[in-house]
């Protein structure tokens, strides 16, 4: 069994969750506050989540905007000064975390002088551990803050919000060293904490120092497309794949980046995230295994050459490249469409609901074993769930997204994924 590709953090996408927009009932020439309002609810009882840590960003800079705690009915407001592109990051003690672990937030658009209501679910967490808390110093926004396992490696994050406080929760029970990171910034010194069935939980403060960091430059190749538009290059933790905050670039005219201000420490290199037309080259990943990571030790400078090819296109149901709201449809059994890919000789589907979770198709990156009937390369639409192998139905009023992917080998148990669609398409929304 061969295992040439795998979507590593942009490569699969969370779902966004439902988007409702309703409008204050006043003058028209009244101005109103924008206001995003979050809920947070359990997946399995459909009960309010108190006090889950949820933290706005702002999707086209990856700024933090704010952070709140869910109250007693799950839901935190933000008040905003302009609509835009958001997303948010969510845990919670005993849940798993929205997006999930390797997974990215897909963006949802707020309009100027209305509000926003958003759901979120989550899913049970089967950890048994606690969580850890407190302050970065001095008070930094946006700063990665992670607990690594003294007895595996093992790493467990969160993130600050403007005032500076993290939480990390459902941290297994054990001992732990803490690092920060963000562009110029890193610890000072190395908190520790160990967690047990007795102690759940613990304060730690993080003292932070400022860096010159080391920089990252390169350049990348177009693979059978040219080069027209902005591609984004990332460093991400090289274990949690989360990406640290501060270290995004955009590609110059001539397909150059650089990323300055890199902290110590073990990353991980991406390009291509938006929705630009372009995905990382599957094969580039293949022949080069240990191309994406890079260790940083002191202000050195790297370099790092990528290639990305041309997406997939997706036809229906999707969200347009220039939209991140779902595309509302009238059926749970829609028709997935998308355009032929050269030197496909299958492709593999996956869907996935709002909390990220796959419900139907995919392949499972251990052996190889993709989760629904062969779909062979000359054809281009399939019904949902016309093998039976869905997990669940699609459900009215939910949000979903749907991903295709091209593999060059169409014998048993092998993936030569040769391309896939872009990571902030395919958002549909059951009516």
């Amino acid at each position: 069994m061969k295992i040439f590709f795998k979507n590593i953090l942009v490569i699969t996408i969370i779902i966004a969750s439902q988007l409702f927009l309703t409008s204050c009932d006043k003058n028209d020439n009244e101005i109103t506050d924008t206001i995003i309002e979050i809920y947070v609810r359990s997946q399995a009882t459909n009960v309010n989540i108190a006090n889950a840590n949820v933290i706005l960003f702002n999707a086209d800079n990856g700024q933090t905007i704010s952070r709140l705690s869910s109250d007693a009915n799950g839901k935190c407001s933000f008040k905003v000064t302009v609509g835009g592109n958001y997303y948010v990051e969510i845990s919670a003690q005993g849940y798993l975390p929205s997006p999930p672990k390797n997974l990215t937030a897909v963006p949802f658009a707020a309009t100027t002088g209305k509000t926003t209501s958003q759901t979120f679910y989550l899913e049970t967490s089967t950890i048994a551990g606690g969580y850890v808390y407190g302050f970065v110093n001095p008070v930094v926004n946006g700063v990665l803050v992670v607990a690594e396992s003294d007895a595996n490696g093992s790493r467990y994050s969160g993130i600050t919000g403007p005032d500076g406080y993290y939480i990390i929760f459902n941290v297994p029970y054990g001992s732990y060293k803490m690092y920060a990171y963000k562009a110029g910034y890193t610890t000072s010194s190395t908190p520790t904490f160990t967690l047990s069935s007795t102690i759940t939980n613990l304060s730690r403060t993080v003292n932070l120092t400022t860096v010159k960091g080391g920089t990252l430059t390169g350049k990348v190749s177009f693979l059978a497309i040219s080069y027209s538009g902005t591609v984004d290059v990332s460093l991400l933790d090289h274990f949690t794949r989360t990406p640290i905050p501060g270290l995004t670039t955009n590609l110059d005219a001539n397909a150059n980046y650089t990323i300055s201000q890199i902290p110590p420490g073990q990353y991980m290199a991406w390009a291509s995230f938006k929705n630009d037309g372009y995905v990382m080259d599957p094969d580039w990943i293949y022949k080069n295994p240990n191309g994406l990571y890079l260790s940083y030790e002191s202000d050195s400078t790297k370099t790092r050459n990528f290639s990305v090819t041309g997406a997939i296109t997706l036809n229906s149901p999707t969200n347009s490249a220039t939209s991140l709201i779902p595309v509302t449809i009238t059926t749970t059994t829609p028709t997935f469409s998308w355009n032929a890919y050269p030197s496909a000789k299958e492709y593999i589907i996956e869907v996935r609901d709002m909390s990220g979770n796959i419900i139907w198709g995919g392949y499972n990156t251990t052996n190889g074993f993709i989760n629904h009937q062969q779909i062979p390369s000359s054809t281009t639409s399939v019904v949902y769930n016309f093998d039976g192998s869905a997990t669940t139905a699609l459900q009215s009023g939910k949000t979903y997204q749907w991903k295709i992917y091209a593999d060059d080998d169409n014998a048993t148990k092998v993936q030569t994924l040769i391309s896939c669609s872009e990571d902030l398409r395919g958002l549909f929304k059951v009516q």
